[in-house]
């Protein structure tokens, strides 16, 4: 069973909220429309124009996000697909 609580984010000043999530806790620093968002995935820039749906994003730097497990199995298929055909094949030289 897995835990739950309400509100994800909590203002302790005008501007800075404090919130709590899968990958820890991150502070958000700004109002609409700019914000600098720091937290266990590292920093992140966003501003909007809003009322418009006009938004940009950047992210800073911070962990490194590994590859779903589709994607290595598809990697692992495609690399022993090719070792395969390497030793099936005969040399083009003959």
């Amino acid at each position: 069973m897995g835990l739950k609580f309400g509100k994800g984010s909590v203002t302790i000043l005008p501007g800075v909220k404090i919130s709590l999530n899968k990958s820890g806790p991150s502070i958000t620093i700004g109002k609409k429309g700019a914000k600098l968002t720091l937290g266990g995935s590292g920093a992140r820039v966003s501003g909007s124009v809003p009322g418009t749906g006009i938004s940009y994003s950047k992210k800073l730097g911070g962990k490194k996000t590994s590859k779903s497990k589709n994607t290595k199995k598809t990697e692992k298929a495609e690399e022993t697909s090719v070792q395969a055909g390497e030793l099936n094949s005969e040399p083009e030289w003959k």
